[in-house]
């Protein structure tokens, strides 16, 4: 039926004493599991294996006979094999139970009498792979009858990841496509519990706090208020959000901007009162700029990125843990600020369309879509020499972007590129601390890197 998976098992007999399987999994450890003359039966009552009578639903201690009547994998009644449940209890296939990894778009679920696996379709009625994304985990939606449920991965569909510092700590956060906001990963402030309700357009996390612009016009914070980043947000109506370590910038409707939270090197008391278009937060300073191109920053200059920024017209700002980069009007990459990884000297000539920087890294896209990148080392390690790139994202210590086919590559740091999918085409990427999420083309969310905090595992 249309919510049930079925596991078809083929004609033959499977020696017992040989470890029968299934997904890899012993059905029994012995023979002699079952005593003399029983047979082991799966119990469709209990969703379980055990001993009895036989029945043409069973297993013989020699063989398995043909069909066990098309055992029945019924996605809410959370099915067992050997005691392993084999579904969990919101309709997603368990990761550790059912191994996905070589499936493709088409194929079937289907049993050969040892293994549970994916085939070519033709076994009837089953549920059928209809998006297999190979990362990690595996990320694939399955066509049931007229319904659809998610294998392994997540059932978040979004419609924007929500922006990051580079310092942003374990955790993500997205607008899904209800426009309501949903986080997960580290908690240790609430900042993936305490989510507000309402519909919002816009969205930012830094070190272990968020804030959002809700469809109103107000903006909403939540998670770690040490300095009062949370509960001093302020009242108005704002177009823009940026999000530093432990402090927050916003762009009211006058184009006047609002600072608040941590405040030790002015990166609050120090706002301009200048009129600006657009607003951008690094670490531990801040830049904007007008409706001209102009650039004026505050915060933190113990390495020059607020009094050494250039006289350029800039049409857009990235900013790292202690410098700023920007492209100028002529397509010109500048940056200035802290020098020690040449994150600033080491900027490449020519004309590029985007720029993104990481804590001691930068990255940006020629007009030709080719990838530039400089600074720190090991954070642009193995940095793609072909392909035509959109999209860039630079996290802490690595980069993902996004090619014209739609997959995404991911270089720098292991921790945030392990397990980048092989396939899927994306609409979106933000990369992390040290992991990075992706917006499928379906809308579908899938995350990889590393999940110490579960923040590469979306709800």
């Amino acid at each position: 039926s249309s919510t049930q998976v079925i596991g078809y098992v083929e004609a033959g007999s499977v020696n017992l004493a040989g470890g029968s399987q299934v997904d890899g999994k012993n059905i029994v450890g012995q023979p002699s599991t079952c005593s003399d003359g029983q047979v082991l039966v799966y119990d469709a009552t209990n969703n379980d294996w055990g001993c009895g009578d036989d029945t043409d639903t069973t297993l013989t201690p020699a063989e398995m006979q043909t069909a066990v009547e098309a055992m029945t994998l019924n996605l809410q009644n959370l099915p067992q094999v050997n005691g392993v449940d084999v579904l969990t209890a919101d309709s997603t296939l368990n990761p550790g139970n059912i191994d996905v990894t070589g499936s493709s778009n088409g194929q079937v679920l289907a049993s050969d009498g040892n293994i549970l696996s994916w085939v070519d379709s033709g076994h009837g009625d089953s549920c059928q792979v209809v998006e297999s994304i190979n990362g990690a985990p595996v990320k694939m939606q399955m066509q049931c009858g007229s319904e659809k449920f998610i294998v392994l991965g997540s059932t978040l569909t979004a419609n924007i990841l929500g922006s990051e510092n580079p310092l942003t700590n374990y955790y993500h956060c997205v607008i899904n496509s209800d426009e309501e906001i949903e986080c997960w990963g580290r908690n240790t402030f609430n900042q993936v519990s305490d989510v507000p309700s309402g519909t919002f357009t816009q969205l930012s996390s830094g070190w272990g706090h968020s804030c959002a612009l809700h469809s109103s016009g107000s903006i909403e914070c939540w998670g770690y208020d040490d300095y009062g980043q949370v509960s001093n947000a302020p009242l108005g109506n704002f177009i823009s959000i940026s999000m530093g370590y432990k402090f927050t910038c916003g762009l009211l409707a006058t184009n006047k901007t609002v600072c608040w939270g941590f405040d030790d090197q002015g990166q609050v008391s120090n706002t301009p009162v200048t009129t600006f278009e657009s607003i951008f937060s690094g670490s531990y300073h801040s830049c904007g700029l007008t409706s001209g191109g102009n650039v004026e920053c505050w915060g933190n200059d113990n390495y020059g990125q607020i009094s050494n920024a250039p006289s350029d017209l800039f049409t857009t700002l990235s900013l790292g843990g202690y410098h700023t980069c920007g492209l100028n009007v002529n397509g010109e990459i500048k940056c200035w600020g802290a020098d020690w990884a040449t994150q600033v000297s080491g900027a490449p000539n020519g004309s590029f369309t985007s720029i993104d920087t990481g804590y001691e890294h930068n990255c940006a896209i020629t007009i030709n879509g080719e990838v530039k990148c400089w600074g720190n080392s090991g954070q642009i390690v193995d940095t793609p020499t072909s392909g035509v790139f959109t999209k860039l994202s630079a996290g802490n210590e690595h980069t993902c972007g996004i090619k014209s086919s739609g997959n995404v590559e991911c270089w720098g740091h292991s921790d945030g590129t392990t397990g980048t999918p092989t396939n899927g085409t994306f609409s979106a990427i933000q990369a992390g601390y040290t992991s990075t999420c992706g917006i499928l083309d379906s809308g579908s969310v899938i995350c990889w890197g590393n999940d110490s905090y579960n923040q590469t595992s979306p709800p």
